[in-house]
């Protein structure tokens, strides 16, 4: 399923980039494309998260839900909650931690008075290492074989492809709060 969603997003690259007439990719290379990005890029993404961590000092649940909060800037509770697949009573005690942690504040939601919104606080957020020497190490090793300007198309690509991909985690979360699905912490 992964696989699937992760090629159809790819496939939809040309609709959403803004000025690019290339052709398609044929059938073969996208799905082998689609492995690469959905299944083996995510698996190595989680264990470099693990490292990370562990690294800081940090529990993976805690740290992986300060990542969603990091990125997103204000995370209601309840798409934590889903994102993040645990109970509302584990995610309480989970927001409780990194809230005790100087990590982040609760606050409402600018939209919806009702919502708790969970922010980060910059100051103590900056000091974590989300990235990591290892990935630029590999990226670094990985672009000797690539010119400036596939370089540029690369990140491009992976630009668009990411911002697919919020989208579409934004949409899931919007409907899920919408149907009542996604529960308040």
């Amino acid at each position: 399923m992964l696989v699937q969603t992760t090629a159809a997003t790819i496939r939809n690259f040309g609709s959403t980039s803004r000025a690019y007439s290339r052709a398609a990719l044929p059938e073969d290379q996208l799905e082998s494309l689609a492995v690469i990005i959905g299944r083996r890029l995510s698996l190595y993404m989680d264990a470099h998260l693990s490292s990370l961590a562990e690294e800081n000092g940090i529990p993976l649940m805690d740290f992986k839900a300060l990542a969603y909060i990091v990125e997103f800037q204000s995370l209601p509770t309840g798409q934590l909650v889903r994102l993040m697949g645990l109970s509302p009573g584990g995610t309480t005690a989970l927001i409780n931690r990194l809230e005790a942690g100087g990590f982040i504040t609760r606050d409402r939601d600018k939209y919806d008075r009702r919502v708790v919104a969970l922010k980060p606080i910059a100051e103590r957020c900056a000091g974590l290492v989300f990235s990591g020497d290892g990935l630029a190490r590999h990226i670094a090793a990985a672009s000797e074989f690539c010119d400036e300007p596939g370089l540029e198309g690369i990140r491009d690509f992976l630009t668009c492809f990411l911002n697919g991909l919020k989208v579409d985690t934004q949409s899931w979360l919007m409907t899920a709060t919408k149907e009542g699905s996604a529960q308040a912490v």
